[in-house]
C-alpha cells in the first residue's frame, strides 16, 4: 500500500487521473476527498444519475471513493493505492505518512502563505504558470527550495476543459491535455511506483489514444 496526497489545489482533475491510470494497473485504488467542496466524490456520483445522492461510498470498477476519512492504516492495508485529495485542507496525518507529497496550487501571490506550512519533503507541481515565470522565480516567491519544484504546468484550455469534462460527465479520457500536464503525470507515476520511464510512457500514450 502506497499513500499519494495531493494537497494546496483547487481542482481535483489530477488526483482523478492518477487514480484512473493506477486502477488500469493495479486492482485495488481508493480515492479519499478531504476537500471542501468534495468535488471529486460528488463528480464520481454524477456517472450514474438516478443514484442515492447520500452515498458515503462509491464504487467505479476496481476504483472506491469516499469523503471525508482521517489516515488510517488498518483502513488503508486492503488497497493496493491510496489517493488523497485534500483540496485547500492540509492534514498533518497525511503530510506525515504519505509516501509522496504533492502541493499543486496556481501562481497567485496570496497562495504562497500557504506553502510555507508544508514539510520539507513536499514536492510542488505549479498549475496555471506563464512563460515570465521559471522554477527558481516560483521558489523565491514562495519561499521554497527550488529542488522541490518538480513541475509547472501552463494555463491551458484544453487542460481546463478536461476538468470541467470531469465535474459535469463523471469521467474524461486524457485525450486532450497538454504535455505538461502529461509530463506531470508521468513523474509523479514513476516516483510513486517505480516503475521505469519507459513503461509509463508507453501506458500513459495508449491512454491517450483512447477517444
Amino acid at each position: 500500500m502506497k499513500i499519494l496526497t495531493i494537497t494546496n489545489s483547487n481542482k481535483c482533475d489530477f488526483a482523478y487521473y492518477m487514480a484512473k491510470l493506477l486502477a488500469d494497473a493495479y486492482p485495488n485504488v481508493i480515492v479519499i476527498d478531504n476537500s471542501s467542496y468534495h468535488e471529486l466524490f460528488f463528480a464520481a456520483q454524477n456517472i450514474t444519475v438516478d443514484e442515492d445522492k447520500d452515498l458515503q461510498v462509491i464504487t467505479r470498477g476496481n476504483i472506491t471513493y469516499i469523503k471525508d476519512v482521517d489516515y488510517s492504516p488498518k483502513f488503508f492495508k486492503t488497497f493496493d493505492y491510496v489517493i488523497v485529495y485534500e483540496g485547500d485542507v492540509v492534514q498533518k496525518s497525511y503530510l506525515e505518512h504519505s509516501d509522496m507529497l504533492i502541493a499543486m496550487p496556481d501562481c497567485r501571490p496570496f497562495v504562497f502563505k500557504k506553502l510555507l506550512e508544508m514539510p520539507e519533503k513536499c514536492e510542488f507541481i505549479f498549475r496555471d504558470s506563464v512563460v515570465k515565470i521559471n522554477k527558481n522565480s516560483l521558489a523565491q516567491l514562495a519561499g521554497i527550495k527550488p529542488e522541490q519544484v518538480t513541475g509547472m504546468i501552463p494555463i491551458d484550455a484544453g487542460d481546463y476543459a478536461n476538468y470541467l469534462g470531469i465535474l459535469y460527465n463523471g469521467r474524461q479520457h486524457l485525450k486532450g491535455l497538454s504535455d505538461e500536464y502529461v509530463q506531470a503525470l508521468q513523474y509523479v507515476l514513476i516516483k510513486l511506483t517505480g516503475e521505469d520511464e519507459k513503461t509509463v510512457e508507453k501506458f500513459i500514450k495508449k491512454e491517450r489514444a483512447k477517444a
